[in-house]
């Protein structure tokens, strides 16, 4: 497992039935292969995590600037 160096915010999501989906954001490219190993199991459904580069948003931040999120 990974030691938590950084500060690591995260959410659930129900928007799918039967299905939970748990969003991540770090400000490093994390591993999951510990919760694979510990709790999951290689090529289940799913089993791949979707890694998107936040760089794009943090450059569009400003003073004044004002976001909204649902």
């Amino acid at each position: 497992m990974q030691p938590v160096t950084e500060r690591v915010l995260w959410r659930t999501e129900n928007n799918t039935p039967h299905r939970t989906e748990i969003l991540v954001l770090t400000e490093s490219r994390p591993s999951w292969q510990h919760l694979v190993d510990e709790a999951g199991w290689p090529g289940a459904d799913g089993g791949q995590p979707l890694i998107a580069d936040y760089a794009p948003l943090l450059e569009c931040i400003a003073l004044g600037r004002e976001f909204g999120f649902d």
